[in-house]
């Protein structure tokens, strides 16, 4: 265990521990579905809202682009406040927004609430991973709590399309929000009982500037690249903010190389493993998201799917990950790592390439 950290976590009872990594992955599991429960909600919201296109890119991404956009501060702010303070304080920011989803009456309110709920996931999916890799200090115990976190979030992201489909089938589209407050509110009990809370002692000055560096970045890009998309043109305030953005994360990686007290430690990119495995995530988590949404729109616009049926036939690709997540650490643990990761990078080209051709 690293000295800097506060609590000491190997003093925890394994009944406390494995209690804590439940409260771990139900938080995980709802932002992951989070990402993709909206897809199959879609053509009932807007004949409900009647959202512009515009506002539709935005109610679908907006919730990515903050929770992006704030997880380097919400990470480095709770290595100094504490990490249970800011995943508990996430899951109470979670829940409030769900509920908050009842009471809009148009698109914008929309967009509010989902940026709202990018924040509490925000501060959730980074203290997660990094809670599990503080109180799991056997190597074993560790492995297997980082593969359940891996597959849990691998299957929210499946099977949100699934649990949304099943929830419009018998509700409105906004079930597909009210189903986050059961289970951030077991997390949230679970989280209070059962997990310490963990900090470092002597973290450093947090880097005001450089968080916003990121977040500032991370939302001219993307809203360049959205508002290019959007028009089908390559107009002034798209070019200009897309352009801004590249220029704010220049500076941002000036500012943590410089910075005595980076928010992020870029040195670690010097290692080829670690960069390689930050690309071949970072690709893996994209092609999902596009691949998801992308069928649950087909499947119900021009397949004629019901919400339900939709959901079922997504079922088979939630059942992968699931089986592919565990046995990819059992196999890591046998074979070297990089090959298990190329595997399953090939494995997925060739399912990729057989959908376009079929």
């Amino acid at each position: 265990m690293d000295d800097s950290i506060v609590v000491k976590p190997q003093t925890l009872s394994k009944g406390r521990l494995w209690t804590a990594l439940v409260a771990i992955l139900l938080g995980q599991f709802v932002v992951a579905i989070d990402l993709t429960v909206l897809n199959i909600a879609l053509p009932e919201l807007t004949r409900d809202l009647s959202p512009s296109s515009d506002q539709l890119l935005w109610i679908v991404d907006v919730y990515s682009l903050v929770l992006a956009g704030f997880l380097v501060a919400t990470s480095s702010l709770s290595d100094r406040f504490g990490r249970k303070k800011m995943l508990l304080a996430g899951f109470l920011i979670f829940g409030i927004g769900s509920v908050l989803v009842v009471f809009i009456n148009d698109a914008s309110q929309l967009i509010a609430i989902r940026a709202f709920l990018g924040i509490g996931g925000a501060m959730i999916m980074p203290i997660t991973i990094s809670m599990i890799r503080s109180i799991f200090t056997d190597s074993k115990e560790r492995a297997i709590a980082v593969a359940a976190w891996s597959a849990i979030s691998a299957i929210g992201m499946a099977a949100g399309p699934l649990i949304g489909g099943f929830l419009l089938e018998h509700f409105n589209w906004h079930s597909a929000f009210l189903v986050n407050v059961p289970i951030v509110g077991v997390a949230f009990l679970l989280g209070v009982l059962a997990m310490p809370e963990v900090k470092l002692k002597n973290p450093g000055r947090f880097d005001v500037l450089g968080s916003v560096l990121a977040l500032a970045a991370m939302v001219a890009l993307l809203w360049g690249i959205k508002h290019l998309a959007a028009e089908l043109a390559f107009d002034v305030p798209g070019v200009a903010a897309t352009v801004a953005g590249l220029v704010l994360i220049a500076l941002f990686i000036y500012r943590c190389l410089k910075s005595p007290h980076p928010i992020v430690d870029l040195s670690l990119f010097r290692s080829r493993t670690f960069s390689a495995g930050v690309i071949a995530t970072m690709a893996c988590t994209f092609a999902l998201a596009v691949l998801l949404y992308m069928l649950a729109q087909w499947l119900q616009l021009v397949n004629g799917d019901g919400t339900l049926e939709s959901g079922i036939h997504l079922i088979p690709m939630s059942v992968a990950t699931l089986v592919s997540s565990l046995g990819a650490a059992a196999l890591a643990m046998r074979y070297q790592a990089r090959h298990v990761v190329a595997a399953g990078l090939g494995l997925a080209s060739v399912a990729m390439l057989m959908m376009f051709f079929f």
